[in-house]
């Protein structure tokens, strides 16, 4: 989707891309889209690629909502996870930076702009970008949330570095992270294995071997909106440990026939967890509310 009005029209390569892969969460992709009309770099330097994941709901009628208001790309494909539409968007998109959002996040009105700015004092392809991610007002004293993020950081572990720190691999998040698109389609994309989690951390593995490094910029803010419940955390942290070792049966599956007998043993694994994960989280919720 593009606008009649020159002014908003997406240059054939501009600065940066923010490409949103969403799945069912019209009313977040609302507030999302709403953040992006607020951005400090000129609309003629950005553009919105939106990827609906196969989506039931609303999703087509808000994107359509926001036409005219950002210069916008749309593509609507069979459910296939969040590597996959990751994936899409990068093809779809044509701008230098490619900045993965996650859907249910509201921008800053400088995010664009820090991300391009930092990008440009390190023009190297192989140089990426982490941004902050604090919780909403609304979310942030809530047990569960702080629990998350501050205690066992299960989302977020920003205590452990400072802004303008060059990091590893490991550091390149999705949801909060740029790269220069030229140096994925040169050098790697997402698997589509990874439907949901573990896919950023397998694709940054794979970059590594090809000096893959991470500047953080705390001023690049993205704040989380959507308060997570108990078991939405479990079935997160199942899923997660089930990515995990997909992710590592991908990774030996490249040096030893290890990785095939990891693959063929995970799915019981994670079946087995489920239990052992929610007593455990259930014992250190009831901790932290009582601290």
């Amino acid at each position: 989707m593009s606008s009649e009005d020159p002014r908003r029209e997406v240059r054939p390569h501009p600065a940066i891309a923010a490409v949103v892969s969403t799945f069912n969460r019209a009313d977040l992709l609302r507030t999302t889209l709403e953040s992006l009309t607020l951005q400090t770099l000129p609309q003629t330097e950005f553009e919105v690629v939106i990827v609906d994941d196969g989506s039931t709901d609303d999703t087509r009628a808000v994107v359509a909502a926001f036409e005219g208001r950002l210069p916008m790309r749309y593509a609507y494909q069979r459910n296939a996870g969040l590597a996959s539409a990751r994936t899409h968007g990068l093809y779809l998109s044509t701008a230098t930076v490619l900045l993965f959002l996650d859907d249910d996040d509201v921008t800053d009105p400088g995010l664009l702009e820090q991300h391009v700015l930092t990008h440009r004092r390190y023009p190297e392809d192989n140089y990426a970008v982490l941004g902050y991610t604090p919780l909403d007002p609304s979310i942030a004293q809530d047990p569960l949330m702080h629990f998350v993020t501050e205690v066992g950081c299960f989302l977020f572990a920003y205590s452990y570095f400072k802004d303008g720190d060059v990091l590893d691999f490991e550091h390149w998040w999705g949801g909060r992270s740029s790269c220069k698109r030229a140096f994925l389609i040169e050098h790697g994309v997402f698997n589509p294995v990874f439907r949901f989690g573990c896919e950023d951390i397998e694709l940054a593995w794979r970059l590594s071997k090809h000096n893959f490094q991470v500047v953080y910029n705390a001023r690049a803010i993205t704040t989380m909106s959507r308060k997570m419940d108990f078991d939405g955390f479990c079935n997160r942290l199942i899923a997660r440990g089930a990515r995990t070792s997909c992710s590592a049966a991908c990774i030996l599956n490249q040096r030893s026939s290890a990785g095939r007998r990891l693959t063929d043993s995970m799915s019981g694994g994670a079946r087995s967890s489920r239990s052992t994960t929610r007593r455990s989280g259930r014992r250190a919720l009831s901790i932290v509310s009582r601290s």
